[in-house]
């Protein structure tokens, strides 16, 4: 018997919020390597958009945007719009994605990586807060992509092991591909 289970992802993606969020609020200040700090809530927001898609990723990036807006001193509403604007962005590819290509996912999360410590450097430089450019994209901004991409590389790694959807009694993969090869399951008969 298959048993799945609607309510996996909503739940895997509710405890992957909680921890992002108690991570953000205890370890990214302690975190500091060459002026970078851990951004959890860009984590958060990548993982959930290459999970379920971009309309979760924006509502994902919004939420986590105002949490990181509210717990930092940096301008409120910045880092909303640019994960908003991120989440959006890395979804709207192909709905869990993290789980059938997990290189690709890695590949677009340390892009994601790359644009959103670069538009938050510029826009840390244009109001006033960072004072040389050098500095704020090549010594700040680096070492916030290499601690975005070490940090997400477990979530991703356990994120894409993760069977969502399936529920307590699977079917063991080799009863699958036996199946396959036989032409499938009749489940159904003919009616003359």
């Amino acid at each position: 018997m298959e048993v799945h289970d609607k309510y996996s992802a909503r739940r895997t993606v509710g405890i992957l919020a909680v921890v992002c969020v108690v991570l953000q609020m205890a370890l990214s200040t302690q975190i500091s390597i060459g002026g970078g700090t851990v951004n959890f809530m860009l984590i958060l927001t990548g993982t959930v958009a290459l999970l379920s898609g971009s309309r979760a990723g924006c509502v994902a990036g919004f939420l986590a945007g105002t949490l990181y807006d509210f717990t930092m001193p940096v301008p409120a509403g910045l880092m909303m719009l640019i994960l908003s604007v991120t989440g959006f962005i890395l979804g709207s590819g192909e709905r869990n994605r993290l789980a059938e290509q997990l290189d690709v996912s890695l590949k677009l999360f340390a892009i994601a990586c790359c644009a959103v410590n670069l538009v938050y450097a510029i826009a840390l430089l244009l109001i006033g807060t960072q004072s040389d450019i050098l500095t704020a994209i090549f010594g700040h901004g680096v070492a916030s992509i290499l601690l975005d991409v070490i940090f997400a590389l477990p979530f991703f790694y356990v994120l894409a092991r993760a069977d969502l959807g399936q529920g307590f009694a699977r079917r063991p993969n080799s009863l699958r591909t036996a199946n396959a090869k036989r032409g499938g399951a009749k489940r159904y008969r003919k009616l003359h």
